[in-house]
């Protein structure tokens, strides 16, 4: 039975939750301005249509759990990291093989306020075809956010969780920071923010801090990326 104390409990619980949720949207763009989940949080409240690439991690409950009225559509090449509860949180949820991914993502309709494209382009078989198609797939004004590892990465410390870009077997392309932005400008893109080799500054402490641990463990940490400047980010609108 519910009682009265169990009751206080909970709404202590949801006006901490709605706190925690204020101060993200208020120091996450001072903190990770060009993360993909800083975007996600100034959507906040708006009836936007998502088409994530990629949609690994459970991303279609993190991005439930931001933008509760976005209409979202998830793709991927398998239940990477996934659970079935994330995956009911989808409004639509694709599968493709690898071989044929770009040419199943032309099947989704050309009405797409945002595409995000989170570390899946170096997974891609037809990289360039897939970023084409990315951009075919928004509207006018949509916006397209992709992040994958720095190129300049190649030659990075092999680390557990991966640093050096070749320390994940499943990466097939090495992007190629200024080719990408040339494609996407071809596609009728405007560049709004790229950034080779990402570094957040209290990130970049937080990386600083853990460094000797992580050397010494051979294993990714909280800041490792960011203080190595392992991600690449590009946001481009279409024009």
């Amino acid at each position: 039975m519910i009682n009265k104390k169990m009751v206080t409990i909970m709404l202590n619980m949801i006006k901490k939750s709605r706190l925690i949720r204020k101060i993200r949207i208020l120091f996450l763009p001072i903190v990770s301005r060009w993360k993909k989940y800083t975007l996600l949080y100034s959507l906040i409240g708006k009836k936007v249509k998502i088409l994530d690439v990629g949609c690994g991690n459970k991303s279609p409950e993190a991005t439930k759990k931001i933008v509760s009225d976005c209409y979202y559509v998830g793709v991927d090449v398998g239940d990477y990291n996934q659970t079935t509860d994330s995956i009911k949180l989808a409004d639509e949820y694709h599968i493709f093989s690898p071989a044929d991914f770009a040419n199943g993502i032309t099947t989704l309709p050309n009405d797409f306020d945002l595409v995000m494209s989170s570390h899946n382009i170096e997974h891609c078989n037809e990289p360039e075809k897939v970023i084409k198609v990315m951009c075919e797939k928004l509207l006018k004004g949509g916006i397209l956010y992709m992040s994958f590892p720095n190129s300049d990465s190649v030659n990075f410390p092999h680390r557990e969780g991966t640093l050096n870009f070749y320390d994940d077997p499943t990466h097939v392309y090495v992007p190629d920071f200024d080719k990408i932005q040339v494609l996407l400008k071809s596609e009728g893109m405007k560049i709004i923010k790229a950034i080779k080799s990402y570094k957040p500054r209290l990130h970049w402490c937080v990386g600083l801090i853990n460094e000797p641990i992580s050397r010494i463990k051979n294993k990714i940490l909280r800041g490792t990326w960011d203080f190595w400047g392992f991600e690449t980010i590009i946001i481009a609108e279409k024009n």
